[in-house]
């Protein structure tokens, strides 16, 4: 797994991937935290660290050796990954929409 330090480096690393395994299956995950700006502006900063770094280690947990995860700015996170299928066991359906 790769963690990196500014967001351009993933989609620089992710495209050397891609290059290198262009025959094979694999994934970008663009991961969001919904409505995240409401936790600082109710709990602060610290509720809001905390956060964000068990949800690292959710992903670091998750991440195999040849991963790339790294933030991507607030509480956005780019993961790429080969062999698209595995995917399927970490992502859960999309929350509804309260107006849909």
């Amino acid at each position: 797994m790769t963690i990196l330090l500014r967001p351009a480096a993933f989609w620089e690393s992710a495209e050397e991937a891609i290059m290198i395994q262009a025959t094979r299956p694999w994934v970008i995950a663009y991961c969001d935290l919904d409505d995240f700006k409401q936790v600082n502006d109710h709990y602060g900063h610290a509720v809001e660290d905390t956060i964000l770094r068990t949800w690292g280690q959710i992903f670091r947990e998750e991440a195999l050796g040849a991963d790339i995860i790294d933030r991507l700015g607030g509480e956005e996170v780019g993961w790429w990954m080969p062999s698209g299928g595995r995917i399927k066991r970490c992502i859960k359906p999309r929350r509804k929409e309260k107006d849909e």
